[in-house]
């Protein structure tokens, strides 16, 4: 049996539309036309999509069923309440079918699980464990801060770095006009010259020349990345690069430090909610957006399941010296394991957000700075090219 959509009119004109379950398209009309309906479409049922939420997604969707089911409301009745409030497409279409599948017979993990992204991941991971414990509205009330945090560090991310990319493109634009436009309406005269055209007018020259070739070059590239990107082998492949680079000094430790901050403070959510040790860990590594990272941790998550010492997998991922490491060999000794490394996610995330705003505010002048330059000696160049032009004349 497939699934039909349908879209109908009543015997008194009205506009009705629903699901029905058929073997085709002719035993829907006929089922339909036995319930006194007059079919005007009718189509096979797609899969529900699985919705990709963002990190502002879930913090509201964790608030707000949190809230519902701390006021004592059913969860599936709440998730249809809260769906009809939400703005975003995504999070209405995750409620939705969370309730569709609550109102099935499942359980609260298995209703939102699937969901696509780090957010969508995390989200799912806090509500498996929610359930396990039995503290379903704790864990999502819990998670809901770390949600909007880290929304709130990547909305800050692309403002901080907005004017940096408006004065480069603002100057590069500028380039490109002056490479392209001023430079070749003035190789006549330079060309008068003969002979007597100085050595930085021929440079001058022969950039200019080259320039169309370069743009051109420069925009197959970004159409080729565009298009290979689609192969999902080949974007699995590009992601797992970009992901390298991020890691490394390019990356400043800034995409590093938003992932592990994420990833402790989701863990030790998870542990105070009840979750196993190795459980909580592959559930927080989930949540993390960068693969390289992920699966390291997921490797160490798999250690600790097995057996292993949660204190040497950490620091196999992680690295001896580093913070979280160190708070969690601190905690183990204290027996405040979960609260000092949520501490130490939200230090990381501090000296992140510190040094976002420190790199941001020298990425403008910098730029500035190095486009002047550029631009500043082609003007000079010009114009020292011009000068001779007297002196050719007097030849």
């Amino acid at each position: 049996m497939t699934t039909y959509r349908y879209i109908a009119r009543t015997g008194k004109g009205e506009r009705v539309k629903g699901e029905i379950e058929a073997a085709n398209t002719p035993q829907v009309i006929e089922l339909l036309a036995h319930q006194q309906l007059s079919p005007i479409r009718v189509s096979e049922a797609k899969a529900d999509a699985t919705p990709k939420l963002s990190f502002k997604d879930a913090g509201r969707l964790s608030s707000e069923i949190a809230r519902l089911t701390a006021a004592g409301v059913p969860l599936e009745a709440g998730t249809a309440l809260a769906s009809q409030a939400q703005e975003s497409r995504a999070a209405r279409h995750a409620l939705e079918l969370a309730a569709k599948r609550l109102a099935q017979g499942q359980g609260p993990g298995e209703a939102f699980a699937g969901l696509e992204g780090a957010p969508g991941r995390a989200l799912s991971a806090v509500v498996a464990a929610g359930e396990r414990s039995g503290r379903l509205a704790d864990a999502l009330k819990a998670a809901a801060p770390l949600f909007t945090a880290t929304a709130r560090f990547r909305e800050k991310i692309i403002s901080l770095m907005l004017y940096p990319s408006v004065v480069s493109i603002t100057a590069l634009g500028v380039l490109v006009v002056f490479l392209l436009v001023v430079i070749p309406s003035l190789r006549p005269v330079f060309e008068s010259l003969g002979e007597a055209m100085p050595a930085s007018a021929r440079w001058m020259l022969a950039v200019s020349d080259a320039a169309p070739s370069v743009l051109v070059a420069m925009l197959i590239a970004v159409l080729a990345a565009i298009l290979l990107g689609q192969i999902p082998a080949l974007r699995a492949h590009m992601a797992r690069w970009r992901d390298q680079v991020a890691l490394g000094p390019l990356g400043m430790g800034l995409a590093e430090a938003i992932d592990i901050a994420l990833f402790a403070r989701l863990f030790a959510a998870l542990l105070k909610a009840g979750t196993p040790a190795g459980d909580a860990m592959a559930e927080a590594s989930a949540a993390t957006s960068n693969t390289i990272l992920k699966d390291r941790l997921l490797v160490s998550a798999h250690s600790v399941r097995q057996g292993g010492s949660l204190d040497v997998a950490l620091s196999e991922a992680l690295g001896e010296r580093h913070l979280i490491v160190q708070a969690s060999r601190l905690g183990m000794r204290g027996g405040s394991f979960a609260d000092l490394v949520a501490e130490a996610g939200l230090t990381l995330a501090e000296r992140a957000e510190t040094r976002l705003e420190r790199i941001a505010s020298l990425a403008g002048p910098l730029i500035i700075i190095l486009l002047g330059f550029v631009i500043g000696l082609m003007v000079v160049t010009l114009f020292s090219s011009l000068t001779a032009l007297p002196d050719a004349a007097a030849l």
